[in-house]
């Protein structure tokens, strides 16, 4: 039978202790390399692809990184699309792409149409943006004159008319002159017998003759 040792559980305890530590370690350490192992996102290029269409001349697309140098800079890559920006066109009647430029080691580019107006329609998503709305100077109606209505008052006819000539027609003046010297010698007598002072009847005298 072996002799007793007292101290080898102890030793047992500090063994175990000592190797969860290290285990421990170990998971994070691991977890530690395996987060900064994780691959970085590529950058990417989007850019304005040139179409056929005048109705819609570009569509937007987009390149990883590591298709720049073939899909972008490659022999029949997007940087060989060289042309205005629509609507205007090239020699051969085509508008180019729109390319930003970019530094994406190992690739670099300046850029294809990376003007003002490419990078609007850019970042429009490769739609030609309307023009803006034009806004002129307000439009006044000219100041309509006052319109009056002529005087609906008529000019009233003359009351008065044209005595009619004493005169017959047909009467020569020496018989018109005889008749009213009867008239006058009859009045007369009318009013002295009137007044109770009526003479003898004198003989009927003729009329005065008149030449005519």
């Amino acid at each position: 039978m072996g002799r007793f040792e007292p101290n080898r559980g102890r030793r047992y305890a500090i063994l175990a202790l000592i190797s969860a530590t290290l285990a421990a370690l170990a998971a994070g350490t691991l977890g530690v390399l395996s987060a900064s192992g994780a691959p970085t996102p590529e950058p990417k290029v989007t850019l304005c692809h040139r179409t056929a269409d005048t109705k819609m001349p570009y569509v937007e697309i987009t390149v990883n990184s590591n298709a720049i140098a073939n899909v972008i800079l490659g022999q029949n890559g997007h940087a060989t699309h060289t042309g205005p920006i629509f609507p205007d066109t090239g020699a051969d009647g085509k508008w180019g792409d729109i390319i930003p430029a970019f530094n994406i080691p190992p690739n670099s580019f300046g850029g294809l149409n990376n003007t003002t107006q490419g990078l609007a329609i850019l970042a429009n998503g490769c739609e030609i943006p309307g023009p803006p709305p034009t806004t002129g100077p307000p439009t006044t109606a000219p100041p309509t004159s006052p319109t009056t209505a002529p005087p609906t008052t008529r000019p009233s006819a003359p009351t008065t008319r044209p005595s009619a000539p004493t005169t017959q027609p047909g009467v020569s003046p020496s018989a018109a002159a005889a008749a009213r010297f009867f008239a006058a010698s009859e009045a007369q007598r009318q009013a002295l017998i009137a007044a109770g002072r009526a003479p003898a009847a004198a003989p009927v005298a003729g009329a005065p003759r008149t030449t005519g």
